[in-house]
């Protein structure tokens, strides 16, 4: 193992060891596998309180990624597989997530328990086994979609800028549920200002058990719906207050102005890619429908794997450490092997010393086919094992590039948030800065006037949120969190993917 090096892909924010230990106990090991015909990719999990890095081998990592375009050049079924597989399990997740809000936890044994546990692992794996050659296209340094604009580029400086044109192109006109509930929002946003006594009745509350009890209802009825997309790996879902609180800040905003904005846009974007359609050959259609539909598919499959199938968890992991004495949190360090002993064989009981500094520090490695977890010293001279990218001087920077995710040009005050205990400082028309972004930023992301990442291809959360936001966004900048400051004032050019900065804090 001294050989091994991991480069990183991924920082993220309250994220617990289960499930993410399933990247290495199945999706990278026999899952990827079997779509590959044994091609193997080492990865490296560290874990430190709320925070997880995460990397593979790199040079495994782009072999894999190689094979995988290759493949979807060569094999139309493969892409079609690809599709299908995605669909497939979205609905039998789908389906377990409904009959797990509906189980009463509390009767089962614990034989019960584990089956469940089973199905929930075995179904997270099958989302994460699909959506693999994705991540493998347009994770770290392939940007599979880049190739294909660079490709495309002087037929999409026909339609005008190419930046802004990639960008409408591989736009998904599928609707995800986070377009839904931000259109639900606003709807009711609408019905409020409809009625100038309910308006000043809201203007004038300062909570949500001061409005009427109709009111009060719309909000719980907003949490019931949509609440679950808040939860993301260790919770809480989105109450009432949440919503309360939203619409609270929106109370500016010509409600149904913007719903009609949003209308004409999609049917902008609509006509534009259907009168696109004509510039391109037929293997280049198939290539921008393709990371069209990669971008729909990786939402959809984070709405319900990730925020849907986790919400619906909830109360299996509450249920295990209310029976053995953990915490919910606690439960989240358990790994599947050591649950079979304990429900099934009735093993010893992990202790919550030793469950406490697995959440202080641990690391979990698949290398060589094998997977181990380790903690404390071991784990953090694993961490060593990570190779970071060698960052220029900084000290001289006045601009940052990235690549375009959604276009327009806006101007205002940096504020890095990279988690949810972040979102208290931002303020409308703030310039969200992040590492990368996930469902409990969105709060911000709403009232942003712009968004710019450290990472990210054109099919992850920051470029798919902020096309669903009609947001300026440039993603893949390497190093915004690492020279940006709160309060710096910048200049965010998405349609050429240039962020200046016009004064330092």
């Amino acid at each position: 193992m001294k050989k091994a090096i991991f480069k990183i892909y991924v920082e993220d924010y309250n994220v617990p060891l289960s499930p993410w230990c399933i990247i290495n106990d199945r999706s990278f090991s026999s899952d990827l596998s079997e779509l590959t015909g044994g091609k193997q990719v080492d990865t490296l999990l560290f874990f430190e309180k709320d925070f997880v890095i995460w990397g593979p081998n790199e040079k495994q990592f782009l072999e894999v990624a190689d094979y995988f375009g290759k493949r979807i050049d060569r094999d139309r079924k493969f892409l079609n597989d690809i599709y299908k597989g995605h669909y497939e399990a979205f609905g039998k997740t789908r389906n377990l997530a409904k009959t797990l809000i509906k189980e009463n936890l509390k009767t089962k044994t614990n034989k019960e328990l584990y089956k469940i546990y089973q199905n929930w692992h075995s179904l997270f794996a099958e989302c994460w086994k699909w959506s693999l050659v994705i991540q493998f296209l347009d994770m770290g340094t392939i940007r599979f979609s880049e190739k294909i604009k660079d490709e495309l580029f002087d037929k999409l400086k026909r339609l005008g800028n190419p930046e802004v044109v990639f960008s409408k192109l591989i736009t998904p006109m599928k609707e995800t549920v986070v377009s839904k509930e931000s259109l639900a929002i606003l709807k009711l946003l609408k019905r409020i200002q409809a009625d100038k006594g309910v308006l000043k009745i809201f203007k004038q509350s300062k909570n949500l058990e001061e409005l009427p009890a109709g009111l009060q209802r719309f909000l719980r009825k907003l949490a019931k719906d949509y609440g679950w997309l808040q939860y993301y790996f260790l919770g809480p879902p989105a109450g009432a207050n949440y919503y309360y609180d939203s619409i609270k800040k929106r109370l500016r905003i010509d409600a149904d102005k913007e719903i009609s904005r949003k209308v004409r846009e999609e049917e902008r974007l609509k006509k534009f890619q259907k009168s696109a359609v004509k510039l391109f050959n037929r293997d280049e259609l198939y290539k921008i429908r393709m990371l069209r539909e990669f971008s729909y598919l990786k939402e959809a499959r984070k709405e319900i794997q990730v925020y849907y199938l986790n919400y619906a968890m909830h109360n299996w992991f509450s249920e295990v450490a209310r029976r053995f004495y953990w915490s919910p949190l606690q439960a989240k360090y358990v790994t599947k092997d050591e649950y079979k002993d304990i429900l099934l064989n009735n093993k010893d009981l992990l202790g919550s010393n030793l469950l406490n500094e697995r959440y202080k520090c641990c690391a979990h490695i698949l290398y060589k086919g094998k997977v181990k977890l380790y903690t404390g010293k071991k784990a953090r001279e694993l961490k060593k094992m990570f190779i970071r990218q060698r960052q220029a001087k900084t000290k001289n920077i006045k601009e940052l590039v990235g690549t375009t995710a959604y276009p327009g040009r806006v101007k205002g005050a940096v504020k890095i948030i990279n988690s949810a205990k972040d979102l208290e400082k931002f303020n409308d028309n703030d310039i969200l800065v992040s590492f990368s972004t996930n469902p409990s930023l969105v709060p911000a992301m709403n009232r942003a006037a712009a968004i710019v990442t450290n990472t990210g291809g054109v099919t992850c959360h920051a470029a798919i949120v902020s096309r669903e936001l009609r947001t300026p966004c440039i993603i893949g900048t390497n190093i915004a969190t690492k020279i940006l400051c709160d309060g710096d004032l910048v200049e965010v050019d998405a349609d050429k993917g240039v962020v200046k900065i016009l004064k330092k804090k």
